[in-house]
């Protein structure tokens, strides 16, 4: 016996409650479409155009499951078509399968694709500080739903991890006095001509030449790497470089990483050789003299077994290592011109020193990705603003556009964005209101997360966020289809906006509309436009009321305290008859750790008081729950409801969001009035930010409903 429901495709078997053997019914799932969408118009006319098909066949189609399963699931004209008392049961069962069906198959496309997933990516410890963060985070641009688990290893484990399929990439130096042993890995070479450095202390004889040769140092004591097991591949490049000097290096320590080797050399245990990544991170305590013909390649490996998204990867890191540039060790650094496709635009290092990479050492930026060409080639759209309740602008259509602070490159290349992933990694700036611009306490003042004076943090927060909750969000939109109209209410970067886009394809349109439109303006698709609109103050008349076949709206109504009914009504008049709205909120604060045993339990408890956090600064903490009830309220039916949770780890991605979000709401509005509320709020942020403690996220409601016809 078995218990639940169960589907197999194929020979399509559904069964409600307890199972047994000779209760198993076959199925065609083809028929379970026309069935889900007849229950949802209670018309037949309707439901064959929305299926797009004839009402005979529809009539017939329905025939067939009714005799199939044995019993009725609608009654028939000249009585008004009504789902039977079976037909709910079934129904109740049969739609969520079919939504699981579906993002099954959208999930494994993806994933197959390169869009989804997780990508394994291994590299050398030197490559930890400055080289890999950037090619993640020009990765991140193009593929934002693929998670990057990033890990130290020497080359002797990455090609073992690579064999046993452990991980997807490896990014490592090579050079041409060693050969790479790496059976059926395909080698991609994305950054050559990288140069070499003596790394030395301060006294050394050659701290102040500009560069050396390597033959000079023939008679110095050397640390080497020793690597992992064999064949020990740094081992044997540091050796064929010292012999075709000319020179057998005195080698008087041996160490597995960069860090341990130059701390070797700051004891005075000798001298290292140090590759180029070492370089950008500016050792203090050492000093870097350029070897003089002496480069490495850097390579990414990847095997006929990784995810479809390491050559996306690879296509990374050849730009992350031109917006990186090449170090001035001796003397005061120039401003980078980074060259690509002809044109030339100035960076700066994200430590805030300013780098130099001359134009013959950048790679030709390129990538293969089908979706960066489309980003280019989009058509401008239009923006339309509306007044706030001041009345200080008007309803208007202006063409969007926006110039480049430079020319753009000719080829389609992630780095072209340096500047924005370096302003989305900067460190948050004082979020203390007293010292914020005038324009970022003119916005709504009941949003406290407001962008204006706070754009960089603002921007790496709504990063964050839509790396967590967009993979669900998309999952409970599986209803959209080509054609619809839809309206995405508080869009903020419009991560959600463009797939709606996407899934209403060409004949449909999508409008993205917030309070502040910062990050929507750089959006160009020709079914998207952008609207600066206040649900609760604009009027409706901009959005076109009534013509929406769908409406969303993520994390908004928790900021209107009080205001939520009459912003569902609102909503609600922007449906067509037999419109969608969905709308997903949470219990906010039922967030706390779960361990009694671990010593911050009770003082997070303590200055948490269930919740209370947000109950004193005029937020409903369990407001989530309650949507429903709201939904019903303000007229829709067919509500359905779905709650969801988990336990995460402090300082994971879900622990660092919800860190900043509580921390720009404290200061933005909802501040301490006391010494005591400041240090509660305080230990509760520290406590998030503890990978020792372990959470309950908030009990995520999303909710759904249909406006009658």
């Amino acid at each position: 016996m078995g218990l639940g429901r169960i589907i197999i495709l194929g020979g399509l078997r559904i069964i409600g409650g307890v199972m047994d053997e000779d209760q198993r019914i076959p199925l065609d799932v083809r028929l379970l479409e026309p069935f889900v969408v007849l229950a949802e118009e209670l018309h037949f006319t309707r439901a064959a155009e929305r299926l797009h098909v004839a009402q005979p066949a529809l009539s017939q189609q329905i025939a067939r499951l009714e005799q199939q399963i044995g019993m009725r699931l609608f009654t028939r004209p000249p009585e008004a078509v009504r789902v039977t008392p079976a037909g709910q049961a079934l129904l109740a069962r049969v739609r969520p399968a079919l939504a699981a069906i579906r993002t099954g198959v959208g999930e494994a496309r993806s994933v197959a694709a390169g869009d989804l997933g997780t990508l394994g990516v291994a590299h050398l410890s030197s490559l930890a500080p400055r080289v890999v963060p950037a090619i993640i985070a020009a990765f991140h641009d193009e593929c934002p739903m693929v998670s990057v688990l990033p890990r130290e290893a020497s080359v002797e484990e990455q090609l073992g991890d690579l064999r046993d399929g452990e991980v997807d990439v490896g990014l490592f130096h090579l050079n041409r006095d060693v050969k790479l042993d790496g059976e059926g890995a395909a080698v991609e070479v994305v950054a050559s001509g990288c140069p070499r450095y003596a790394a030395v202390r301060p006294d050394h004889r050659i701290a102040g030449w500009r560069s050396v040769a390597l033959g000079e140092l023939a008679g110095e004591s050397w640390i080497m790497p020793s690597g992992t097991g064999r064949p020990g591949y740094q081992a044997a490049i540091f050796l064929a470089t010292c012999r075709r000097s000319g020179f057998e290096p005195r080698v008087v320590e041996r160490a597995n990483s960069i860090e341990t080797m130059l701390g070797l050399v700051t004891a005075g245990l000798g001298i290292a050789l140090a590759p180029w990544a070492v370089a950008l991170s500016r050792p203090g305590e050492l000093v870097l003299v350029e070897i003089e013909g002496e480069s490495l390649d850097v390579v990414a490996v990847r095997t006929e077994h990784s995810a479809a998204a390491s050559e996306v990867f690879s296509g990374c890191a050849r730009c992350g290592r031109a917006a990186l540039g090449r170090p001035r060790i001796a003397g005061i650094a120039s401003p980078l011109r980074h060259r690509c496709g002809g044109h030339a635009r100035r960076l700066s290092g994200r430590s805030g020193s300013v780098l130099d990479l001359p134009a013959s050492r950048v790679q030709d930026c390129r990538t293969d990705r089908a979706s960066t060409e489309r980003r280019r080639t989009r058509s401008r759209k239009t923006h339309r603003t509306w007044a706030g309740p001041d009345g200080s602008r008007r309803l208007g259509k202006r063409s969007c556009r926006l110039k480049p602070p430079v020319p753009p490159c000719e080829s389609p290349c992630p780095c072209a964005n340096a500047d924005v992933r370096g302003a989305r990694l900067m460190s948050t700036q004082s979020l203390d209101p007293k010292v914020l611009p005038a324009a970022a306490q003119e916005i709504e003042p009941s949003y406290r997360l407001a962008a204006a004076g706070r754009e960089a943090a603002e921007n790496q927060r709504l990063s964050l966020l839509e790396q967590i909750y967009d993979p669900g969000s998309r999952r409970r939109r599986q209803i959209v289809q080509s054609g619809w109209r839809c309206l995405e209410i508080g869009a903020g970067r419009g991560s959600i906006a463009i797939w709606l886009a996407e899934q209403v394809g060409p004949t449909g349109a999508v409008v993205a509309t917030d309070i502040d439109v910062t990050y929507l303006r750089r959006l160009e698709l020709p079914n998207l436009e952008v609207v600066e609109h206040n649900i609760l103050e604009s009027p409706l008349e901009p959005l076109e009321p009534g013509s929406f076949d769908l409406v969303c709206l993520r994390f908004v109504l928790a900021h209107l305290s009080g205001r939520q009914e009459a912003a569902i009504k609102r909503i609600v008049q922007c449906l067509r008859p037999g419109g969608w709205l969905i709308d997903e909120d949470g219990d906010w604060g039922t967030t706390a750790p779960v361990d009694p045993c671990h010593p911050l339990h009770a003082p997070f408890h303590g200055a948490w008081r269930e919740g209370d956090w947000w109950a004193s600064r005029g937020y409903d903490p369990a407001f989530g729950r309650k949507l429903p009830a709201l939904f019903e309220r303000c007229g829709l039916e067919h509500i359905g409801h779905q709650a969801t949770s988990e336990v995460v780890r402090g300082r994971s991605p879900w622990t660092r969001w919800y860190a900043e979000s509580l921390d720009v709401i404290h200061r933005l509005g909802g501040g301490a009035t006391n010494e005591s509320q400041q240090k509660d709020h305080e230990l509760i942020i520290a406590t998030f930010r503890d990978p020792t403690v372990w959470f309950l996220r908030e009990l995520l409601h999303a909710t759904w409903g249909r406006r009658p016809h």
